[in-house]
């Protein structure tokens, strides 16, 4: 953070420049008196090693607005000017996770995509606050050790992020943060005091996963001040918890898949009923193996049980990359082989501890009872389970239990145009999530992408049909595609 006396410096140069150097309307009807945000011009480096003229900002907003006199925060944003004549309303990108950094993802994302979208109106890359270059960024600083018996189990599983929460909540607490102001309502309203620091009468958001669950969010509690949206892997307000029906119907596409590739179905012609019968096995007995241990070289034991096998699918279910694997990985295990499985779970033996901003956010949105009870119905009659929402819930109790509560979790109603996007292989924020948001948007188009992924979000924008589509979307303009189809195949898996 800038020291005292420079901040005061940029304040007095920032009310002088505001007019001209906000990109801003002067009609807002409700202008701030002074202005929270500072710029400063700056050369941003892209993925592509070229360098672009950009402005580098720090947006000042209360941590507590329940507090009046409480601490304040700051935000880091990167704004890139428009091309454009007559910009339209700014476009501000709004990341998932959460806890992703808006500004890192400019990096590459400026090339595949805001540089067209220029044309239309200036994109602002947003760090919410907790991430990246904001202040306080929330990071835990800890690792979560996982080692083979951990994931032998639900309970053990949730209790391996037990004691590294409190342990980070302690720390930040003991350093004055407030957590519980650490939540989608809060992130939403920070949006909207960067559009009042902006001075303009309306913004349009650009949302991916976690950022369509913020930008819903921002789209209830300031209607008026939406322009339009698009959201890439649709999290609704009550869906933040995924629901163990959704990856079985993934397993059932998968299977659909294997059977109509020629080398998946010679060696594995009953995708399900293999998964099926492992998972029987291993409930009935764990199999030991001896691997060498990457590390140092040695043998060591790891006991396959049911619930590894579940944690290492569930793993694979969100992202097109992974699940092209997933065929490969059963194959063996079918002859016997469980090498590669207990290679695979040692190497989860460290995991970097998310942030605070992640936990506190996805344990304040939480879910529904009736979601709650669905989950739990669910998991008892599909083959993954709920494993894929661990540690969550259980772990939100070592972070406070800040729920927001039923109201936050109201079915979404926008007025304002949207195009949602979802992918067929995204088992964590599937299409289904957009078909039921979808039901609130009355100028709202849905967007497929077949054998898309979650982890295909990014890279969505590399493919020229998306993102025109994108572009023509912001710019007004009706869309001539509401389905493009991109290429999967299988990784073959290996026979003797």
């Amino acid at each position: 953070m800038n020291p005292r006396c420079l901040v005061l410096l940029l304040v007095v140069l920032v009310l002088s420049l505001a007019a001209c150097d906000s990109g801003g309307s002067a009609n807002d009807p409700d202008p701030p008196a002074e202005s929270p945000l500072t710029f400063r011009t700056i050369s941003f480096a892209l993925s592509d090693g070229q360098r672009v003229s950009a402005e580098q900002g720090k947006l000042t907003v209360p941590e507590n607005r329940a507090l009046p006199n409480g601490n304040t925060i700051q935000l880091g944003l990167v704004r890139f000017k428009s091309t454009a004549s007559n910009p339209g309303p700014p476009i501000i990108y709004l990341t998932g996770g959460p806890g992703g950094s808006g500004v890192e993802e400019a990096h590459y994302l400026y090339v595949e995509l805001f540089r067209d979208l220029l044309a239309v109106a200036d994109v602002i890359a947003l760090d919410q606050r907790g991430t990246g270059s904001a202040s306080p960024n929330l990071d835990c600083n800890r690792f979560v050790e996982l080692p083979p018996e951990v994931l032998g189990s639900r309970e053990a599983l949730i209790q391996a992020f037990d004691e590294p929460s409190r342990a980070c909540t302690q720390f930040w607490e003991g350093r004055g943060v407030d957590l519980q102001a650490y939540n989608t309502n809060e992130n939403a309203d920070d949006v909207e005091a960067l559009r009042r620091a902006l001075a303009v009468e309306t913004i349009s958001l650009l949302g991916i996963s976690y950022g369509t669950h913020l930008a819903l969010t921002f789209a209830r509690r300031h209607p008026e001040r939406l322009h339009r949206m698009v959201l890439a892997g649709v999290e609704g307000p009550n869906h933040t918890l995924k629901l163990p029906g959704t990856l079985q119907q993934q397993l059932e596409q998968i299977d659909q898949l294997a059977q109509a590739d020629p080398a998946v179905d010679a060696v594995i012609p009953d995708f399900l009923g293999l998964l099926e019968d492992l998972l029987a096995q291993l409930e009935a007995q764990p199999v030991t193996v001896q691997v060498a241990d990457p590390q140092t070289g040695q043998q060591v034991e790891v006991v396959v049980t049911k619930f590894m096998l579940q944690f290492l699918v569930s793993q694979n279910m969100g992202f097109a990359r992974d699940v092209s694997t997933v065929p490969a990985l059963l194959y063996p295990l079918s002859q016997g082989d469980y090498a590669d499985v207990a290679q695979a779970i040692l190497a989860f033996r460290g995991i970097p501890h998310p942030s605070a901003m992640t936990f506190m956010m996805d344990c304040s949105s939480g879910a529904s009872d009736e979601r709650l009870a669905r989950i739990d119905r669910e998991a008892e009659e599909t083959l993954l389970g709920d494993v894929l929402n661990l540690p969550f819930p259980a772990v939100c109790e070592a972070w406070g239990d800040p729920d927001l509560g039923p109201a936050f979790r109201a079915p979404a109603n926008v007025e304002a145009p949207t195009l949602l996007v979802s992918g067929t292989l995204d088992g964590r924020t599937p299409v289904s999530n957009g078909e039921e948001i979808l039901q609130g948007l009355p100028n709202g188009i849905h967007l497929i992408l077949e054998n898309g992924g979650h982890d295909t979000i990014d890279d969505w924008f590399t493919i020229p049909a998306y993102k025109d589509a994108v572009v023509t979307f912001f710019s007004g303009n009706p869309l001539s595609i509401t389905h493009i189809t991109l290429p999967f195949s299988f990784v073959i898996p290996e026979t003797n």
